[in-house]
């Protein structure tokens, strides 16, 4: 418990992160963002364009009903105090509709000058998991959304 208290301001930013992800806390994780905070998901040959707080927080929302029991677990993490960032390696866990999320990130946390608003992360993912997981989900989701549009239909009976 002493060592949390004498850990630096962004160290505790990045864990306070991790606990808000943990919890789905969408507010949360955005509340540690600076106002221009960039996202940049790694391998640049995985083509995902970078993200501000706007399009970030647009992808939370859409992702957090499908995402239960997730999880995030700190594995290691590595502080550079003087150029004010943090690089965390974590591994994730989650329930969906097209069944078990395992993830691995190597999230690179860049500060403001107090340490307690993130200004960049750059987030490298698992690439076979991106190739792989996500077109799996995305048609679980399509065929989510049309068993739920043809129960609403009219003339449909939903009892």
């Amino acid at each position: 418990m002493a060592a949390e208290h004498s850990a630096s301001p962004s160290r505790r930013t990045a864990l306070a992160v991790v606990e808000a992800f943990n919890g789905m806390d969408i507010d949360a994780i955005m509340s540690y963002r600076s106002k221009d905070c960039i996202r940049h998901i790694l391998p640049s040959t995985l083509g995902h364009p970078p993200t501000d707080n706007m399009q970030y927080r647009a992808q939370l929302e859409k992702l957090k009903p499908i995402f239960r029991n997730f999880r995030l677990d700190v594995k290691d993490m590595l502080e550079d105090k003087e150029a004010g960032r943090i690089c965390m390696y974590l591994r994730a866990r989650a329930d969906t509709m097209a069944g078990e999320y395992i993830n691995e990130y190597m999230w690179t946390l860049s500060f403001d000058e107090t340490g307690t608003r993130i200004t960049q992360v750059n987030e490298f993912v698992d690439t076979i998991m991106n190739r792989d997981f996500w077109p799996r989900l995305s048609m679980a989701i399509k065929e989510w959304q049309k068993a739920q549009a043809a129960q609403t239909a009219p003339g449909t009976n939903t009892s």
